[in-house]
């Protein structure tokens, strides 16, 4: 099973997946849009079973704080990923 953050990174067409971190503002991504914001919602569901909006995207400027946000979300402590060290 592949993790979110390679996930993310097939999201990537334009910006190289190794430059990449937690504290990459991902709204000032060229692929931000609201194919990418729609892609990344569902990636987030799908890995972590949690339901994120609008709202929680506005909240955001990084993948750090979104991760923040995801981990609001659950209970249980969510894996150390490559992409938050």
């Amino acid at each position: 099973m592949k993790t979110w953050i390679e996930r993310v990174g097939v999201l990537l067409y334009k910006t190289p997946r190794n430059k990449v971190t937690s504290s990459t503002r991902f709204k000032d991504l060229e692929e931000w849009n609201l194919w990418f914001a729609s892609s990344l919602l569902a990636s987030i569901k799908e890995e972590y079973d949690v339901q994120l909006n609008g709202s929680d995207l506005q909240r955001a400027e990084t993948f750090g704080e979104l991760f923040g946000i995801i981990e609001t979300y659950t209970s249980s402590s969510l894996p150390c990923l490559p992409l938050f060290r």
